[in-house]
Formats: C-alpha cells, sequence, structure tokens
C-alpha cells in the first residue's frame, strides 16, 4: 500500500502545495517539520506525506520507511490497525511525527 508519486508543477516556483481533496489525511513536509507533527485516522485510512519543502526528507516508522522523497513527491501508508505509530526524518533527525489509528 505504499506509492509515490510526482506532483509538481513548472508554473509554480517552490515550496508549494498541491491541494488535495479535504477529506484526504495529508501531511505537509516543510522547512524541517511535519505539519500536522500528529495525525489521527479511523483503521483502514491511508495517510498521504507530502514534500512541499525543497529539501529532502523521508518518513521512517518501526516497520516501513517512504525511501527519499524529492521536492513535490508523495508518499502514501495506509494504516489497517488501531494504535500510535511515530515516525521520524531518517536525515533529519529532529523531525518526528506520530499517526493515531483508532
Amino acid at each position: 500500500p505504499i506509492t509515490s508519486i510526482v506532483i509538481r508543477s513548472t508554473s509554480v516556483p517552490l515550496p508549494t502545495a498541491t491541494a488535495f481533496p479535504s477529506n484526504l489525511a495529508t501531511v505537509s513536509i516543510v522547512d524541517f517539520s511535519y505539519f500536522p507533527n500528529i495525525m489521527r485516522i479511523k483503521s483502514g485510512q491511508s495517510v498521504f506525506w507530502r514534500n512541499d519543502g525543497t529539501e529532502q526528507h523521508d518518513v521512517t516508522g518501526a516497520d516501513w520507511h517512504s525511501g527519499l522523497l524529492d521536492p513535490t513527491y508523495t508518499y502514501r501508508l495506509t494504516f489497517g490497525v488501531p494504535g500510535t505509530y511515530a515516525y521520524r526524518c531518517s536525515i533529519h533527525l529532529d523531525m518526528t511525527g506520530s499517526v493515531v489509528v483508532s
């Protein structure tokens, strides 16, 4: 259930945010932070992490990893089991967040 795609427009300078439907759980990665850094979802939902900044980042949990996300890349992960899932950027260790699944 992991997908990385390029969402890049050459007509808009970086950083930029690509609009996602409002019902999607989307975390923006900008300026060495995850916004929001705590995402609350229901079991079976996906979270999308979108690199809206100008630096490479990743999303690394206990047993999952996005790979490097260049600016404008998006990573999706579906959570099927309730719990709290901590994650961080393995490049910038001060960048942390969590997904709370109910």
